[in-house]
């Protein structure tokens, strides 16, 4: 038998090859047995597996040749068996001998020795991903009511078969809304299992709401909208549209998400030529869909602009903002505090703005108004004033992105108002307080 060593002095491997060929070998060794060996060091090494390790090796040989490993330990060595799982010993492994022996005319062909450690699981797992999805709250008494801006949205499973009987359940979300500025009607809902009874997460259910408010109902007559339904595959999504008249026809639209598009281009929808009376949203969610959405929007054609404000004085561009009534604005108003600068003496004088607004969809923060002199008392001609809006909470302001810094912009005639808006953030509720101050009393009639 003929002896061929190779010394490597390399580190601790992962994977090894050789290859001979008698015509590379001194005559002497051929036509074989040959024994081919290749030792490696692997003291002071910082990839040698950690003692205890679970390393498997694996020998790729030809059926003319025999492989084994042998490793060094500071206390003996052991033997590693082709294709099988070995435990390192309590103690550091010093080398790695790596032996083929191949029989007679075994020429021309190689061999390979591959190990791996077996992945140890930490002691402490990482955190697990929070869901994206909150838990609702529940509607509250007989009507299902819900606080705040929330409408309930109401949820069934399917009828099981053993007992012929399904779950309910209902929850208050966010709702739609029809932003006549920027063109957009959008609605999205997310569910979670964990937020809902048992039964949900096990079978296939519906959730469904119908909506009038929010400026639904103002949702223009005809108008064209591009329209887009936006559902992980499986999920579906209905929407009926129900006119004002009954003398129109319902516009009805719906889409399911598949593999690889998960966005449904629904295309051109016309509302009834009488507008709309509410709209109802339905969602089909198969088993095993968990913290997940599914979402329309609706973008109008570019129209006439907004309906014109109510007329302002004669002479001016500026109308008069309403007045609270027994100390309460009007819907989709809120309080403002008029008073003059340098006079405390004088009266507050208060009047209903309408209500800023986050969107949540352009991530849009908004807020403008106007003033004139004769809109406020006698007391206030010529006189340097103050505007005030504090604590505005309605229309999204509580959904300010956390922890996100935003470009502002503020605008007003030059050389005549300071604007200061501040942003408080109690908890979790956001609370936005708006000052507007005339710094020169000469200028009025004015808009910011």
């Amino acid at each position: 038998m003929c002896c061929l060593q190779l010394i490597l002095a390399t580190l601790f491997f992962s994977s090894l090859s050789a290859c001979w060929n008698y015509d590379c070998m001194n005559p002497a060794l051929k036509p074989g047995p040959l024994m081919i060996s290749v030792s490696m060091p692997t003291t002071g090494s910082s990839s040698v597996p950690p003692v205890g390790s679970t390393v498997f090796m694996t020998f790729m040989q030809p059926t003319c040749a025999t492989m084994s490993a042998i490793a060094n330990t500071s206390s003996g060595t052991f033997v590693f068996n082709g294709n099988s799982a070995v435990i390192l010993p309590q103690a550091a492994m010093t080398s790695l001998t790596v032996n083929a022996y191949a029989q007679q005319q075994c020429d021309d062909q190689y061999i390979a020795a591959v190990m791996k450690v077996q992945y140890t699981a930490p002691a402490a797992l990482p955190p697990v991903v929070p869901a994206t999805c909150p838990c609702w709250t529940i509607p509250t008494g007989a009507n299902n009511t819900c606080q705040g801006i929330q409408l309930p949205i109401f949820l069934t499973t399917e009828v099981q078969p053993l007992t012929g009987l399904g779950v309910s359940y209902a929850q208050c979300i966010d709702p739609a809304n029809w932003d006549a500025y920027t063109g957009m009607m959008a609605m999205s809902y997310c569910w979670r299992y964990s937020c809902l009874p048992p039964l949900f997460s096990s079978t296939r259910f519906n959730a469904t709401i119908t909506l009038d408010r929010w400026n639904i109902q103002r949702m223009p007559g005809s108008a064209v909208f591009n329209t887009t339904i936006k559902a992980t595959n499986g999920v579906h999504l209905s929407i009926v549209g129900i006119p004002k008249s009954a003398a129109d026809s319902n516009v009805s639209f719906d889409a399911t998400g598949h593999v690889g598009n998960d966005i449904n281009n629904i295309g051109n929808v016309t509302l009834p030529p009488s507008g709309l009376g509410n709209f109802t949203f339905t969602w089909t969610v198969p088993v095993g869909y968990d913290d997940l959405s599914a979402s329309v929007e609706m973008k109008a054609y570019p129209g006439p602009p907004p309906p014109s404000p109510p007329p302002a004085p004669p002479g001016t561009v500026c109308a008069c903002y309403p007045e609270p009534t027994n100390g309460v604005c009007p819907g989709g108003t809120t309080f403002t505090s008029v008073r003059v600068a340098n006079n405390a003496s004088i009266p507050a004088y208060l009047e209903c703005i309408p209500e800023p607004q986050f969107d949540t969809i352009a991530q849009l923060f908004a807020f403008s108004l106007c003033y004139h002199w004769s809109c406020f008392p006698a007391a206030f001609q010529g006189q340097p004033f103050i505007i005030s809006t504090h604590n505005i909470t309605q229309l999204n302001v509580n959904l300010f992105p956390k922890v996100t810094t935003a470009r502002v912009r503020v605008r007003h005639r030059k050389y005549s108002v300071n604007n200061t808006p501040r942003l408080t953030y109690v908890s979790r509720n956001a609370d936005v307080r708006l000052e507007a101050c005339t710094c020169q009393h000469l200028r009025h009639n004015q808009h910011g």
